[in-house]
């Protein structure tokens, strides 16, 4: 159900940077003959989802005041490969984010609806779903940066049902030997300009 959506990413060790469209990004470091492997990125869903909404207001306790303000990116995953949809959601805005990053939400279905399996913090987009599984679920990879943080990747792994937190990852020197997709690829800034953001509640 995911957008498939596209781009060149080169990580360096300060970050992110686009390079062009292209149907993969290259990992590991910018010098000559670094290995490369392929994630393929995948763009956030485009369709409001108002369940979703509702859930993320209540359990992060959004002021009224804030929603018009407050966007967020979602993509639908399987992290424990049981065939049933999962969603990732980062929530954007001054009431979720800071120097760290954002908050994001692990989302279940349940027999009731959506529920909320874990709430994270510190998020940074994209985020990548390792094709390496550990206890029967999807490695997450993300970079950690910020807050006075020096950027680095950290693995997070899932044990009883929730992941490590961002800041108890696993530190890794780099992408080297990493596979898989990186989800909520898009460019935020972009997304603001264009007007294509998806937001709690609209002006």
């Amino acid at each position: 159900a995911a957008g498939t959506g596209l781009i060149m990413r080169e990580f360096f060790a300060d970050g992110y940077v686009i390079t062009s469209k292209l149907k993969s990004f290259s990992s590991g470091s910018a010098s000559a003959g670094a290995s490369i492997n392929k994630i393929d990125n995948v763009y956030a869903e485009t369709k409001p989802n108002e369940e979703l909404e509702k859930i993320i207001i209540e359990t992060l306790n959004i002021p009224d005041d804030y929603l018009t303000q407050t966007t967020y990116y979602y993509n639908y995953v399987d992290l424990n490969m049981d065939g049933a949809d999962e969603i990732f959601v980062v929530v954007m805005g001054p009431y979720t984010s800071g120097t760290g990053g954002s908050t994001a939400l692990h989302v279940v279905q349940t027999n009731q609806g959506l529920a909320v399996n874990q709430v994270f913090t510190l998020m940074r987009t994209p985020i990548i779903v390792s094709d390496k599984v550990t206890k029967g679920v999807k490695e997450l990879v993300v970079r950690y940066s910020g807050g006075g943080v020096s950027g680095k990747y950290v693995v997070l792994t899932c044990s009883d049902g929730n992941f490590t937190p961002v800041n108890q990852g696993r530190a890794i020197d780099g992408l080297e030997g990493i596979t898989g997709i990186a989800i909520i690829s898009n460019d935020i800034v972009k997304d603001m300009q264009e007007g294509k953001a998806l937001f709690l509640r609209k002006n």
